[in-house]
C-alpha cells in the first residue's frame, strides 16, 4: 500500500489484540460498528455515528463488519450497509506504526426516497474532559479564503468552537498536539462544503443536550432529489506547522495559476523577478550541474531568460533536489532567437522527458510533463546537441494530498455506496503525456507594423435555422434540480426521471436545464454512464413537449474527482504563462486542438442524447498572466500585427505586483 510510504511513514510492529490496533501514537478499535481512536494512552475518540434527522440508523446486527491486515502492517476496518434504502461505509485504517489514522465514510440516496428532505450527520465524538481549558488551532472557511483561528477551549463553552466550519482542528491536549485533518486532500478540490462531493469542512461542536462530548461532524441536509456526500479525516500528532507541511498550498480559486517551487534561468544577465540564476554553477552547494560536459553560456543580446542558453555537445547532468516528494510539472525551455543547431533528448530520473528535440530558429520551445519524484530530487540528463534556456518544478500534487493517482478515496476496495470516489477509477497511475508549445522568439529592436483594427465578422444561422430556433425566445427554465455537482445518478431507478419531468411540466416549465458534474472533462471515468442518464432524461422532456440542455465547462481542471489526472494526461492543451511559459491546471481556451476536439465532442454529444443545446461556462482565459501559448501568440498577432513580447522584462508583462 504506497499510503504510508508516500508521507514518509516508517512501517514497524503492529500488535492487534481484541480488534484494537496498538502501537505508536493512536490506536483504533471497532466496537458494535463504531470507531473508537486511542491517542497517547487515552481516548481521544469514542465512537463514531451515522444518524437521520437526529436518529440512529444503522445499528451493529444491519451492517456488515470486516477487519483486515494489510500486507504494508496497517489494519483496516470495513462497516457497511447494502440496505436500499441506506447505502452507507465507513472505513477506518491504522498504519502499522500507529502514527497515522485515516476515517472515511460515504452515503448516498435517490431522489425521493427515504433521505430525501432529511438531515444527515457522521460525527465523531471526542469526550469532553481532556479539552478544558486547552489551546487550540483551526483554519475554517472556504478554500478559496480560509481563515486561520486560534483560542482556548473554555470549560463551559456551548456551540460551534471555530468561527466557521474547519478545515483543520489541532487541539494543544496534555499528552501532545493532534491534528484533526478534514481536508486531506488539500484546497484544490475547490467544493468543500457541497452535495455529492468529498466533504473538506466539519463542524466543531459543543452540544447542550450531549454536554461531555466535542462532536465533529460532516453533516448535509439532502434535497428532495436526493443524492449524498463521502468525508475523510485523518489524524496525526502535531498542529498547525504540521498541516502547512502536508499542505503547501495555502488557498485555491478559480483560475489561480500552479506556483512554481524552482524556476531557474541559464545564460541571461537580465531576467525576470521570478527566476533564479542557475547558469554553469555545480551542485556541489545545492541545485547545480554534476556534470556539465562542455557546455558554455551563450548570452543573447536581448534580456529575457528565452533569449540566453547554456549549450554544450555530448552528454551532461543537471541536478535539482530539496523538492517536497510528490508529482511535479518538469518544464524545460529552450530558446533559440540566434539560429543555433540542435537535436537533442532529455531524461528525468531515468525516465523520458523527450527524444530527438528541435528547437527552430527564432523559435522558444516549453516542454512539460509530470514527474513522479519520490525522494524530492530530479537528475536531469541531455544528450546530443543540446541547450537549456529555463526550467520549472511545479508540485501538481504531493504524496500526503493523493487520493487519485496512487490510490483511490478509500484504502481497501470493498463495497461503495456512491457512483463517485470508487476505487476503480484510480486504479492506475495516470499515463503522463508531453506538453509541448512553441512560440516565435519577437525581435524587440524591430519596428511593429501598423496594428490592424479589431473587426471581427459573427457568423449567424441562416434563416431555416434561426426559425427552428426560435423557440428560444419563449422559454420558462428550470434546473432539473440537481446543481453543478449532482452526479446523475439521483434519479437512476425507474420512473424517477418522467416523475420530475412530471413536476416541471405541471409548473409550466417548458425547458430544462441539466447541471452535473460540471466539469464534464474532469468525471472521464463518468461519461458513459451520463450519456445514457441525458438520453434518457432528454426523451422524458421531448414526451412532454419540453426542450433540454447539458450545463457544463470549458477550462477548469480543479482537483475534482480525475483533474489533475486529465492535466498530467493532456499538458498540450494546458494554459501557458505569458511570461514563463509554464502551465497550469486549466485548458487553454484557444488551444487549436483542443477547439477542434471539444467541437467535435459537443456534436457526437448532442446526435447521442438528443438533447437541445449545451450551456458552456468558464470560456475564458484562466487570469492576467495567460495565454502564453504558440496559438494564442499567433492568434494575437494575425489578428492585431503585433507580437507579445516573450521577454518577462517587457512592459507589457504582467509585474510582481500582478499589474
Amino acid at each position: 500500500m504506497g499510503w504510508i510510504k508516500h508521507i514518509g511513514c516508517v512501517a514497524a510492529l503492529l500488535t492487534a489484540f481484541g480488534g484494537v490496533c496498538r502501537g505508536g501514537d493512536f490506536t483504533l478499535q471497532e466496537k458494535n460498528g463504531s470507531f473508537a481512536v486511542g491517542f497517547r494512552g487515552k481516548e481521544l475518540i469514542s465512537s463514531s455515528s451515522f444518524t437521520c434527522n437526529g436518529e440512529v440508523l444503522l445499528t451493529a446486527d444491519k451492517l456488515h463488519i470486516e477487519k483486515k491486515v494489510l500486507p504494508d502492517g496497517s489494519t483496516a476496518f470495513n462497516i457497511w450497509s447494502k440496505d436500499p434504502q441506506h447505502r452507507f461505509r465507513q472505513e477506518g485504517v491504522i498504519n502499522a506504526d500507529g502514527s497515522r489514522v485515516e476515517i472515511n465514510m460515504q452515503f448516498e440516496y435517490q431522489a425521493y426516497s427515504s433521505g430525501a428532505d432529511k438531515n444527515f450527520v457522521f460525527a465523531l465524538k471526542v469526550p469532553f474532559e481532556q479539552l478544558k481549558n486547552v489551546p487550540f488551532e483551526a483554519i475554517h472557511g472556504r478554500n478559496m479564503r480560509p481563515v486561520y483561528q486560534k483560542g482556548v477551549i473554555g470549560g463551559s463553552v456551548f456551540g460551534n468552537i471555530t468561527a466557521a466550519h474547519a478545515r483543520m482542528f489541532t487541539p494543544q491536549l496534555e499528552r501532545g498536539s493532534v491534528l484533526f485533518d478534514f481536508a486531506p486532500h488539500g484546497v484544490c478540490t475547490y467544493a468543500g462544503a457541497t452535495l455529492n462531493t468529498n466533504i473538506g469542512m466539519w463542524g466543531v461542536r459543543r452540544m447542550k443536550d450531549d454536554p461531555e462530548y466535542l462532536q465533529l461532524v460532516a453533516a448535509k441536509k439532502l434535497p428532495t432529489w436526493g443524492g449524498g456526500i463521502a468525508a475523510k479525516l485523518v489524524l496525526t500528532a502535531g498542529g498547525y506547522k504540521e498541516f502547512n507541511i502536508y499542505h503547501p498550498r495555502r488557498k485555491y480559486s478559480y483560475y489561480d495559476a500552479l506556483p512554481a517551487q524552482k524556476l531557474y534561468s541559464f545564460g541571461a544577465d537580465k531576467v525576470g523577478y521570478r527566476y533564479r540564476k542557475l547558469d554553469l554553477k555545480k551542485s556541489d552547494s545545492g541545485d547545480g550541474w554534476l556534470d556539465s560536459g562542455n557546455a558554455v553560456i551563450e548570452k543573447g543580446k536581448h534580456a529575457g531568460a528565452f533569449y540566453s542558453a547554456v549549450a554544450g555537445n555530448g552528454k551532461a547532468r543537471l541536478l535539482v533536489s530539496d523538492l517536497q516528494p510528490g508529482y511535479y510539472f518538469i518544464t524545460l525551455g529552450i530558446g533559440n532567437f540566434e539560429s543555433k543547431n540542435n537535436k537533442f533528448s532529455v531524461k528525468v530520473n531515468g525516465k523520458t522527458l523527450l527524444n530527438d528535440i528541435v528547437v527552430k530558429n527564432k523559435t522558444a520551445s516549453s516542454i512539460t510533463k509530470v514527474f513522479k519524484l519520490e525522494k524530492g530530487t530530479a537528475e536531469i540528463e541531455f544528450t546530443g546537441n543540446w541547450r537549456i534556456s529555463t526550467l520549472g518544478f511545479q508540485q501538481l500534487l504531493n504524496f500526503y494530498e493523493d487520493f487519485s493517482f496512487s490510490r483511490g478515496f478509500w484504502v481497501t476496495d470493498g463495497f461503495e455506496p456512491g457512483v463517485m470516489y470508487n476505487n476503480a477509477h484510480y486504479a492506475q497511475e495516470p499515463d503522463f503525456a508531453v506538453g509541448r508549445t512553441d512560440v516565435i522568439m519577437p525581435d524587440p529592436e524591430q519596428a511593429p507594423l501598423p496594428a490592424k483594427p479589431l473587426v471581427y465578422t459573427v457568423a449567424q444561422p441562416d434563416g431555416e435555422a434561426q426559425k427552428l430556433m426560435e423557440w428560444r425566445y419563449n422559454i420558462n427554465v428550470s434546473e432539473l434540480g440537481i446543481n453543478n455537482n449532482g452526479t446523475f445518478h439521483e434519479f437512476n431507478a425507474p420512473g424517477l426521471v418522467e416523475r420530475r419531468m412530471d413536476e416541471l411540466k405541471r409548473d409550466k416549465f417548458n425547458m430544462v436545464l441539466v447541471s452535473g458534474l460540471l466539469s464534464r472533462h474532469t468525471y472521464p471515468a463518468h461519461l458513459a454512464r451520463v450519456r445514457k442518464v441525458l438520453t434518457r432524461m432528454a426523451e422524458a422532456a421531448h414526451q412532454r413537449g419540453m426542450k433540454i440542455y447539458d450545463h457544463i465547462d470549458y477550462t477548469l481542471l480543479w482537483n475534482m474527482d480525475s483533474g489533475f489526472r486529465v492535466a498530467a494526461e493532456k499538458p498540450y492543451w494546458l494554459a501557458r504563462e505569458l511570461d514563463t511559459l509554464l502551465p497550469t491546471t486549466d485548458f487553454c481556451v484557444n488551444n487549436h486542438d483542443r477547439n477542434q476536439a471539444f467541437r467535435k465532442y459537443l456534436c457526437q454529444w448532442v446526435r447521442d442524447t438528443n438533447i437541445d443545446g449545451i450551456m458552456i461556462d468558464e470560456a475564458c482565459f484562466t487570469g492576467s498572466n495567460f495565454c502564453g501559448c504558440g496559438d494564442c501568440r499567433s492568434d494575437f498577432t494575425a489578428d492585431t500585427n503585433l507580437y507579445w513580447p516573450l521577454n518577462e522584462l517587457a512592459p507589457d508583462q504582467v509585474n510582481k505586483a500582478g499589474a
